[in-house]
Parts: structure tokens; sequence; C-alpha cells
């Protein structure tokens, strides 16, 4: 696997591995794009202060999403068009449908 630094490699990395029409969907704003810009503009600007050397044994992460216990408390939603991102094209509010689901419906 490829060494990831910064969202520029992960964005490289996706170029490269997500189908062309997918990528550019997900990758490209709306018309003028000034959303797009503005969150470019706005992620430059903010700096982390590294801090090395520090005793991590107590760290966590853990929190709740959507009333639930999670131990990473990360969510990813498609944007956009639902058939660039499920099973098919199509899903349920339980989630997408599994491939052999799909074909019979």
């Amino acid at each position: 696997m490829e060494v990831i630094n910064s969202i520029a490699d992960l964005r490289e990395l996706a170029r490269r591995r997500i189908p062309r029409a997918i990528f550019e969907y997900a990758d490209r704003g709306s018309y003028d794009e000034l959303t797009l810009a503005r969150n470019r503009r706005d992620l430059l600007a903010i700096e982390f202060r590294q801090r090395v050397m520090r005793d991590l044994s107590t760290l966590s992460v853990a929190s709740t999403l959507v009333g639930q216990p999670v131990t990473m408390p990360l969510a990813i939603a498609p944007p956009g068009s639902p058939a660039c991102s499920t099973v098919m094209g199509r899903s349920t509010a339980r989630g997408p449908r599994p491939p052999s689901a799909s074909r019979s419906a």
C-alpha cells in the first residue's frame, strides 16, 4: 500500500482507483464551484499543532453516532446521485440491497 501523507495523496489515489465518471462527480462542485472553492480556502486556513512524545495510552475517540455507541465516530454519506454509490443503484432506509435482491426486484 502507498504511503498517504495528505488529503492530496488520498485524492490522487482515488483518482487512479475509482472509475473516472464517479471520481469527477465526487471531486467537482456544482455550477461555478463557489462552495468547493470556499471549503478548500477554509480548510487550508486550519493549522494543527503537532504534539510529539505525549502519553496516548488513555486517548479515546469513542462517541455516539445516531444514538449508538461507536469506537471511531466516522460517517460517510453519498453526495447527490445514489446511483453512483450504492449497489446496483438501489438503496433502502436500512442500507443497500444485496446484489441478488436487487436483480430480482
